[in-house]
Formats: C-alpha cells, structure tokens, sequence
C-alpha cells in the first residue's frame, strides 16, 4: 500500500476476490495491533515496531476511502465496523478529516 501508485480501491474492488482477501487480511492485522495497544496488551515501546506501517496505512488515501465506505455502510446497517480498532486509532490521532 506504501509505494502502490496504481489504484486499487476501485468499482472492480468488491469484485476482485483476491485483492479485497489480501487487503482486508492486512488491514485485520493491523487492526488487531492497534487492539493490543488499546487494552494494553503490548507496551507503547512493543507497539514502535508497527507504528510507521499503521501511520503509512491511514494515510493511503485509498485505505482511507475504503474505511470511509465500511464506515458509513457499518452504520447505515446497525453493525460493527471491520477494522474497528484500525479506525479508532486513526481516529484519535486525527488521520481523518472532519468529513469523516
């Protein structure tokens, strides 16, 4: 997601079955880590070790339009947002604009 210049949150995203697989793989992980942090569960230090891939990731404008999608599509629908704690901790850091 860093260096990708090529678009991939496309129309063709939902449909691409791998691609969606892989990034949505990614994005738990981080998600997952950013959990850990939240309950304490690994230390401010522990957590240096992700800090730059979970910085690099909300602010990947893409990641950040797929998040926004989930976001409101979550709502609309009464559910957990995926990659909740993901978005929690881009939350409180300010990664998102106010248009969230």
């Amino acid at each position: 997601m860093d260096y990708n210049e090529k678009l991939w949150y496309t129309k063709k995203f939902h449909k691409s079955g791998e691609l969606e697989r892989k990034v949505d793989k990614t994005l738990s992980y981080f998600s997952y880590i950013c959990y850990l942090k939240k309950k304490r569960l690994i230390t401010a230090s522990e957590f240096k070790f992700f800090e730059y891939e979970v910085k690099r990731i909300l602010v990947n404008n893409q990641v950040v339009e797929y998040l926004y999608n989930l976001y409101h599509f979550t709502k609309m629908r009464k559910m957990n947002l995926t990659f909740y704690y993901l978005f929690l901790y881009g939350k409180r850091k300010k990664f998102f604009n106010k248009d969230f």
